[in-house]
C-alpha cells in the first residue's frame, strides 16, 4: 500500500467538490479554512467549491475538478468540501488512472465514502477518513479534531474511545451530551 508524504507546515491542500458544494454555508467554511490556515497549511479551492447549489455543479465538472487535485504537484492532500448526497452522479466520471499516477492523502467523511474507499482499493493508497474541509469549523477544538490535524502532518495518534458522544450527529451545532457504553449483542 502506499502511503503519501504526510503534509508539512507551508503545504498545499486542494480543496473540490465531489460530492456538494459549500454555497449555502459560506460563513461556517470559511471558518473552518480558518482553522486548516492557522494549522500551517495552504489552501486552493477549485471553480465549483462555493457554487450555491447543492451539488456544486454538475456530475462531469465536479469529477475534472476533482481530479485537477491530483494533477496539481505542488499539492499534497485532496480534500472533499464536505459530503452531501450527490457523490454517486460523480462517481462514474472519476478519473481513477490520474490519482493512481499521482497519489497524495485524500481526505473527506460522509458522502465521500465511496471515493475514499474506491482511491484505497483501486489505486491502493491509503486515505484519511474523518473530516472533510469545511467540517473543522466549530468553535470548540474537540479531540478528534485536533487527532485529524494531527494525522495530516504524519503524527502518531492513539485512538481510543471518546467519554460521550452527540446524540444528534448532524446537528448544527455538536453536543456531545451522551456516554460512550460498549455493548456486545452477545451480552443481551
Amino acid at each position: 500500500m502506499i502511503f503519501p508524504e504526510f503534509l508539512d507546515v507551508g503545504d498545499l491542500i486542494m480543496i473540490s467538490a465531489p460530492s456538494a458544494g459549500v454555497g449555502r454555508k459560506l460563513e461556517s467554511f470559511d471558518h473552518s479554512l480558518e482553522i486548516l490556515r492557522s494549522a500551517g497549511f495552504r489552501l486552493q479551492e477549485t471553480a465549483s467549491v462555493r457554487l450555491n447549489d447543492m451539488r456544486g455543479g454538475d456530475a462531469v465538472t465536479r469529477a475534472k475538478e476533482f481530479a485537477e487535485c491530483f494533477r496539481n504537484p505542488d499539492a499534497k492532500m485532496a480534500a472533499c468540501a464536505a459530503g452531501g448526497d450527490f457523490l454517486f452522479e460523480t462517481l462514474p466520471y472519476i478519473d481513477w488512472e490520474v490519482m493512481k499516477e499521482n497519489p497524495k492523502w485524500l481526505m473527506g467523511a460522509s458522502d465521500p465514502t465511496s471515493l475514499l474507499y474506491g482511491y484505497l482499493t483501486k489505486c491502493d493508497t491509503a486515505v484519511i477518513y474523518g473530516m472533510n474541509a469545511g467540517s473543522f469549523d466549530v468553535e470548540e477544538m474537540y479531540p478528534f479534531i485536533k487527532d485529524s490535524l494531527d494525522i495530516i502532518k504524519g503524527r502518531r495518534v492513539i485512538q481510543h474511545s471518546y467519554d460521550k458522544f452527540a446524540s444528534v450527529p448532524f446537528a448544527d451545532e455538536l453536543v456531545f451530551d451522551k456516554e460512550t457504553e460498549w455493548k456486545s449483542p452477545l451480552d443481551e
